[in-house]
């Protein structure tokens, strides 16, 4: 497949979203009919047609909109798998079930697609970064031509170094960029220690390096240990797992001063959980904690689901009422460590900020 026009994209896209309307209510129907231990031959012939209509989502996406494989065409080919073993085992209820999970996420992904028509395929968040004059990202083909078309003046000091600099492999949502500036320049150019959960390529270690400048430190955790061999002057790189507490206050043991801690790790709940209630009291007075990709939990995957207990999204919701304490008539409520400590909570698309800082008790003057 080539990358094709602007046209061309469109139409494909176009194409999906229809194709996507006819699956969902064929597997709908399908389900219902293997619910009543019905048609195993239909459901075989409509699982083989889905498998490969899923294939080609992945291929368009990987040429055009450069994610290849979205967590819904993941699942939908996870339930696909599934389904074959269920039909071999005559699980005929099972089957039922996953066929309409199945025509679920097909219809998350035809809504995000019809999204992607409505503004743009390349109309993306890009923070504050601006494109070149006579630029049109309607016209885009392709992402390339989006980076290409971005007025490099327009980008802050991570923009620049992310699109324009030589680094490790990274990966990051455009609009991370401006909410890292906003909460983290003021730290640049002093002696602080940052701590970063996920190594992998260690291309954002670097960034740290060059956006804080000579007198920072940084620190990097990742389960994998080959990621031992990006650490260079002024970064160091421990490998543990951020779910074992332990590991987390043997690092706290060995870096008692730490200014900023972002966590981009294995986005599990537990994982999110666990690094939040060990390094958060461990950050310096005035720090900043950052937790992100926080899609993950509305993710089965990861252990998520909307508005189910145990999430990050859930568990840090609470950091809300415990900011607000003070307030409460309600027993169940009290001060603690929180309310004593969190300056400010900042939701974005994927992400939390939590500015630490003394909270005192407000006055009205």
């Amino acid at each position: 497949m080539d990358n094709g026009s602007k046209t061309d994209i469109q139409e494909k896209i176009a194409e999906i979203v229809q194709m996507q309307g006819r699956y969902v209510e064929v597997l709908q129907s399908v389900g219902r009919l293997m619910e009543q231990n019905q048609e195993s031959a239909m459901c075989l012939d409509v699982l083989g047609q889905v498998s490969e209509f899923l294939a080609y989502v992945y291929e368009v996406k990987k040429q055009y909109y450069g994610r290849p494989l979205d967590w819904a065409e993941e699942y939908a080919f996870a339930l696909v798998k599934d389904s074959y073993k269920d039909i071999a085992g005559e699980q005929f209820a099972a089957v039922s079930k996953r066929l309409r999970e199945c025509a679920n996420y097909i219809q998350k992904s035809r809504e995000e697609l019809e999204e992607i028509l409505q503004v743009g395929t390349y109309n993306a968040d890009l923070g504050k970064m601006q494109f070149k004059e006579g630029a049109n990202p309607q016209e885009f083909a392709n992402r390339d031509e989006m980076v290409q078309a971005i007025e490099e003046n327009s980008m802050n000091p991570l923009e620049q170094f992310f699109f324009c600099g030589k680094h490790n492999k990274m990966t990051k949502w455009c609009h991370y960029f401006e909410v890292y500036h906003r909460h983290f320049k003021r730290f640049r150019n002093k002696p602080v220690t940052i701590l970063e959960i996920g190594v992998w390529g260690g291309g954002s270690l670097q960034m740290w390096k060059d956006y804080f400048g000579a007198e920072c430190k940084i620190i990097g955790i990742d389960i994998m240990e080959e990621c031992r061999n990006y650490e260079e002057e002024r970064i160091k790189i421990y490998i543990g797992s951020q779910e074992d507490r332990e590991f987390l206050r043997k690092v706290k043991d060995e870096n008692p001063n730490i200014d900023i801690i972002i966590d981009d790790g294995g986005h599990t709940m537990n994982q999110q959980i666990a690094t939040f209630e060990e390094l958060y009291p461990h950050l310096a007075e005035d720090g900043v904690y950052l937790c992100e990709d926080l899609m993950t939990s509305y993710w089965q995957k990861y252990g998520g689901g909307y508005k189910k207990p145990g999430t990050f999204i859930e568990y840090s919701k609470n950091f809300i009422d415990a900011l607000n304490a003070r307030y409460s008539l309600s027993p169940d409520l009290k001060i603690d460590r929180l309310t004593a400590s969190i300056r400010s909570v900042h939701y974005y698309d994927s992400m939390i900020v939590l500015e630490k800082g003394v909270h005192k008790p407000a006055m009205v003057l």
